[in-house]
């Protein structure tokens, strides 16, 4: 098996081969930006859903765009609400409160100009996080901060779906232990909470839906911004919180995943209650499961049964 990238879990069969642009969308982009001169282009690496590349648009002072467009094959089917108009929308609310995001400057949304449903935006400074930026004393408190900063400031914009599940009720229906699980029962009765059980802490805040290390930016030891809105939703901070700590439990970084809630815990004050079953529910999003290597088994498995001890499961 391939390596996992560092903090984040990818699941192989949503790869997809970037398409190249076409010359109509680099006039496309020139339009949008009053005609200036595009000097480079550069496809970005670590997309799963999208091709994104950055382009240099000259003038008295250059500067880079991205041109992101939704690319993976059947992408209108199995996410047919993850929408260009989504992602706009998100990026709209996130610059009001002042996030550091990137911004919206142009859409086209039925992808006439592009080739594929496209957002033009601007481009944050930095690089996805290595194992050396995690080694950083403030990496998981600056994490929770961005978070914390995101559920608090900005104002569920109208028209933003609510969260769902992305697994369905067909799909939960079909859910098993690994092939290799050394503890099978852990995983049916994590399976068991999450199916027949629900959280009380339903009140809907700004939420990214997929927030984990992988979509943040980092400049040496300061995280600059967090991408990929495609998924923001209406709904409970837990998922925000539970992604983020299964990914890193997975990719090994159990530490990390217990001081990112810590974190969180403190800057949300006493009202604040973490709710094991957000994360239960994040790891049964992952599937499927017959992806995890021995070691990560071994480790979702040793989460999941922390978790489920405070569950009364």
């Amino acid at each position: 098996m391939q390596d996992r990238p560092p903090f984040f879990y990818v699941p192989q069969q949503r790869e997809h081969t970037c398409l190249q642009l076409a010359p109509e969308a680099l006039d496309w982009v020139r339009a949008q930006l009053g005609g200036s001169p595009i000097i480079r282009t550069e496809f970005l690496t670590g997309g799963i859903s999208h091709s994104n590349c950055a382009l240099t648009i000259g003038g008295p002072t250059s500067h880079e765009v991205v041109l992101r467009r939704w690319t993976r094959p059947g992408w209108e089917i199995d996410d047919a609400d993850y929408t260009v108009q989504r992602e706009a929308l998100a990026m709209d609310a996130l610059e009001r409160a002042g996030i550091p995001a990137p911004r919206c400057l142009a859409v086209d949304p039925t992808g006439a100009h592009c080739g594929a449903p496209a957002l033009l935006m601007t481009r944050l400074a930095g690089a996805q996080p290595t194992a050396e930026t995690g080694r950083t004393p403030s990496f998981a408190e600056q994490l929770a901060a961005s978070a914390r900063a995101m559920h608090e400031r900005v104002a569920v914009p109208p028209g933003l779906p609510e969260y769902e599940r992305w697994f369905d009720q067909d799909d939960q229906q079909d859910l098993r232990p690994p092939e290799h699980a050394a503890r099978p029962w852990i995983w049916e009765r994590m399976f068991e909470v999450v199916t027949k059980s629900a959280s009380g802490a339903n009140q809907a805040a700004f939420i990214h839906r997929d927030y984990h290390a992988g979509n943040t930016l980092w400049s040496g030891s300061r995280m600059t911004g967090i991408v990929d809105w495609t998924t923001a939703s209406a709904g409970p901070v837990g998922v925000d919180l539970g992604h983020m700590r299964v990914n890193l439990v997975v990719t090994g970084w159990r530490e990390l995943a217990d001081k990112y809630l810590r974190a969180y815990a403190a800057l949300a004050g006493p009202s604040f209650v973490h709710e094991p079953y957000w994360d239960l529910t994040s790891a049964t999003d992952f599937g499927p499961y017959e992806e995890f290597s021995p070691t990560e088994i071994e480790r979702m498995e040793d989460y999941a049964g922390e978790l489920l001890s405070r569950t009364g499961g």
